[in-house]
């Protein structure tokens, strides 16, 4: 809502960004975790948490500590 609120006011603009959406319940988010991580051409990434299957949960919670791990290995100082 803020961005439409800040174009009415006349204090944002329309632009383009890159973008990927994750969701942990597509069969194929673990390829594209890596494919993300390897490319690195993307401004901002969404991991979505939706409904991921009971037999997969192990696998995709350690694909996730795994590829946060690699994409920010350096700790914040808002971390620290």
């Amino acid at each position: 809502m803020q961005y439409h609120y800040g174009y009415h006011r006349g204090r944002a603009i329309p632009s383009m960004i890159r973008a990927r959406y994750l969701g942990l319940s597509n069969l194929a988010v673990l390829e594209q975790m890596s494919s993300v991580g390897h490319r690195r051409s993307f401004k901002t990434f969404c991991i979505n948490d939706g409904s991921v299957q009971s037999d997969r949960l192990d696998e995709v919670n350690e694909a996730v500590w795994h590829f946060l791990e690699g994409y920010f290995p350096t700790p914040s100082a808002f971390e620290i």
